[in-house]
């Protein structure tokens, strides 16, 4: 999520500091009163009930199903290496994920009563996932079934991190050095975190 982080946050503050000079050209002032900071917060919401893009829709759609598949695999795990191992990767990435899809769909202006019942969804799917991983280990005892689930899981994983990097990859012309630098550098950062979990896994005494 570091490509649309990064890009819709610049196109965001872009417009905000459009809007402030717009706004304050005719008297400059060292400080924002709390009216003029209040004005800004109504700006990145519209009064009117407006629909989302469909690109918009579907990568919502796509990070709420891999939420939740995130939180399925998590769930269905018993042991405790395996547990904290993709507790840390949830952890990792998840702040970031979230930032992310606020920032794409506050873009398109929407109204703060769809606003935040999405954020507030999109925020319920992983705990949601967790639940029923742990209902399904508990009531379905059948190997095949839990293969399939974390088959499933592993595979949103894949679909969103080779998203991500299709995006980075097709604007490569348009980027900055330093931006290519700093996404090479999270990949990076994310490579070392998952061989150090997977080192940590391996080298733990396995359970009887």
């Amino acid at each position: 999520m570091f490509t649309f982080g990064e890009h819709d946050a610049s196109q965001f503050h872009i417009n905000a500091n459009h809007n402030a000079n717009e706004g304050n050209s005719a008297t400059e002032r060292s400080e924002a009163s709390p009216l003029e900071e209040d004005e800004e917060i109504k700006e990145m919401f519209s009064d009117k009930c407006r629909k989302l893009s469909i690109p918009t829709i579907s990568l919502y759609i796509i990070m709420c199903i891999h939420s939740i598949t995130a939180g399925l695999a998590l769930g269905i795990l018993k042991k405790l290496d395996g547990v904290i191992a993709i507790l840390c990767a949830i952890v990792g990435h998840k702040p970031v994920e979230a930032f992310a899809i606020s920032l794409v769909v506050i873009k398109e202006r929407p109204h703060k009563f769809l606003f935040w019942p999405l954020i507030i969804f999109y925020t319920l799917m992983t705990p949601l996932g967790i639940i029923v991983g742990i209902l399904v280990v508990e009531f379905v005892q059948n190997n095949l079934a839990l293969g399939i689930v974390s088959a499933f899981s592993a595979g949103t994983f894949l679909f969103v991190g080779a998203y991500e990097w299709s995006y980075m990859v097709a604007d490569k012309g348009q980027l900055a050095n330093c931006e290519k630098l700093w996404h090479f550098l999270m990949f990076f950062i994310g490579v070392v975190w998952m061989l150090l979990i997977a080192l940590v896994e391996t080298l733990s005494p396995e359970e009887n």
